[in-house]
């Protein structure tokens, strides 16, 4: 598919909607998490008469996002994966880390053939930023010493044709935990939802409303 795709004046892979759709199958990740309680369980965020967004787990979902990043004079596809919570719970009276509304991201980067290189995986308040490269793609270094760099605490297996990455997270916290391939059949267990979507959702008597603040 990225082979054949047609690129745009500045290198961008004009991929149509089945073929994104295909792409965005073959590379979703498992998700296994630790379950203690319903804020381990993954949903579509719906508005309630709450400050902020709920989550349905009802229909577990997860949101799906095509995004690009130049490397030397290529721009290569990304496919992002967002997955929510519906908190955060308390592990102690004075817990800064806890609240309403958890979750992870996945993006996965393809080369020019198709093939996951990078992985990347960031919380939405954009903490615990973690880079998981295939063997034989090193982090370039630093460009200052003192800088807060890539952190790479572990290279990505490679994917068998037709298998999966199964993402293992932490129950409360939601922290990756580990990244290994499936070697069996598993399911995705969740569906789809356009990650645009979250920029206008229904919220009660026919009104609209983003899940984000205008900042």
């Amino acid at each position: 598919i990225l082979a054949g795709a047609p690129r745009d004046p500045l290198g961008v892979p004009q991929l149509s909607a089945q073929q994104a759709e295909t792409l965005f199958a073959a590379f979703a990740p498992v998700i296994e998490v630790d379950t203690s309680g319903d804020y381990d369980r993954l949903g579509a965020l719906v508005w309630g008469d709450g400050p902020v967004p709920r989550v349905d787990a009802t229909e577990p979902g997860v949101y799906r996002k095509l995004a690009f990043t130049p490397n030397g004079d290529e721009t290569l596809v990304q496919h992002v994966y967002v997955a929510w919570f519906s908190e955060r719970p308390h592990a102690k009276s004075l817990d800064l880390l806890a609240g309403r509304l958890d979750g992870i991201f996945w993006r996965v980067t393809l080369s020019a053939r198709g093939e996951p290189i990078v992985y990347d995986t960031i919380h939405p308040c954009g903490c615990y930023h973690m880079f998981l490269p295939v063997p034989g793609v090193e982090p370039l270094p630093a460009p200052e010493s003192k800088m807060e760099w890539a952190f790479v605490p572990d290279q990505a297996p490679r994917i068998p044709e037709g298998e999966r990455l199964v993402l293992r997270l932490a129950t409360r916290t939601h922290y990756l935990v580990s990244v290994a391939v499936d070697r069996g059949d598993a399911d995705l267990t969740y569906g789809f939802a356009d990650y645009d979507e979250l920029r206008s959702m229904p919220s009660g008597s026919g009104n609209r409303r983003s899940a984000f603040r205008p900042d």
